[in-house]
């Protein structure tokens, strides 16, 4: 399974093309790349899925296009489908040129599901938005957090549907008590890891 990342927008929020034997995932196209799109077509990926770790435009921006230059359908926890408008909305006028229009998605629910032939668990992470989504690939002893933690850090609870307790409470219970050297794919920053996060995290009290 190859990873992929990709920074992008001026928030540089981390996308991530999955692929494995000519299938690919894609998580969190927050904004139009064409280094993305000229590599589905150079290597003739077909994308199955569009994952969406929580509804900030950051990190779903470029979801609708992707889907219409792949025909892969976008998938979105439905904890955070009232934020879509919102965050439309809020972002047109300030980040973006344009509205990206709302987006037709298909529920994404907590429970076990296979992508590109490997498992994947996929575990609710409330705090930073209601529906945030980790995605977990125990085979490979990695997982996608979107925005709950980064290295040395955590994700916002001060936006609609944050809660910083809950927030705590997710790392905690949730992201803290996957193997040590699972490795944390985040939504910004780089790669960190389980054990870094429990013995250097400050902002885990």
């Amino acid at each position: 399974m190859k990873i992929r990342p990709f920074q992008l927008s001026a928030y540089e929020a981390n996308c991530y093309l999955i692929s494995n034997k000519g299938k690919a995932v894609l998580i969190d196209p927050g904004d139009y790349s064409m280094e993305i799109a000229n590599i589905i077509r150079n290597e003739d990926l077909q994308v199955t899925h569009i994952l969406i770790t929580h509804i900030h435009l950051d990190h779903f921006y470029a979801a609708t296009a992707f889907s219409k230059l792949t025909g892969a359908k976008i998938y979105i926890n439905p904890a955070d489908g009232y934020l879509i408008k919102e965050e439309v909305d809020t972002w047109k006028e300030c980040m973006y040129s344009q509205s990206c229009g709302m987006v037709d998605y298909e529920p994404f629910d907590p429970g076990m599901y296979e992508f590109l032939g490997e498992k994947c668990e996929v575990i609710a992470t409330p705090g930073h938005t209601p529906g945030s989504l980790t995605l977990h690939f125990p085979d490979h002893t990695l997982a996608f957090v979107g925005d709950v933690i980064f290295s040395g850090s955590v994700g916002r609870s001060d936006f609609n549907g944050g809660d910083y307790e809950t927030l705590m409470t997710t790392i905690k219970s949730k992201i803290f008590k996957f193997p040590p050297d699972t490795k944390l794919y985040t939504g910004h920053g780089p790669v960190t890891t389980v054990d870094y996060e429990r013995r250097n995290n400050s902002f885990v009290k």
